[in-house]
This record gives C-alpha cells, structure tokens and sequence, in this order.
C-alpha cells in the first residue's frame, strides 16, 4: 500500500497512526492482547521507516497512561 501511495504521489505525507488494546483496563489479565498491538505497532515503525514522507503515530500511550476514561459512554 505504501509502495502505491508514493508511486501515485511521491511528494504526498503518510501518516499511519497505531493502535491500541481498548480493553487493557479492563481486561488487563490478558496480556496476550497487549503483545499482539505491540507488534502491529513495531511492524508498522518498521514500514514507516522505509519512506521519507511517512510518520507513526503511537496512540496507545495515551490510553495506557491515564486515570481519565477516553471512550465514549456507549462502549
């Protein structure tokens, strides 16, 4: 997909966000889960790296680290 992107416009910015365990706080036995987002992640830095215009963006810090509840009330 990258390859395309910068093919169709090399001068185009990529930016491929992260993911995260939604259910860390919940489910937090579970460690499975967490190891499972950790390596999309480093596999996605590792893709990223490749391309001069291409950033990540790691968002599960933000969720991990906080006692505020960042989901939305229908979850």
């Amino acid at each position: 997909i990258m390859e395309t992107i910068v093919e169709q416009n090399p001068n185009t910015a990529i930016v491929l966000v992260g993911m995260y365990n939604p259910f860390s706080k919940w489910f937090s036995d579970i460690k499975e889960m967490d190891d499972i987002v950790s390596e999309w992640n480093k596999a996605g830095q590792s893709v990223v790296v490749k391309y001069p215009n291409a950033y990540f963006v790691e968002i599960d810090d933000i969720f991990l680290n906080t006692n505020e509840d960042l989901l939305y009330t229908d979850h």
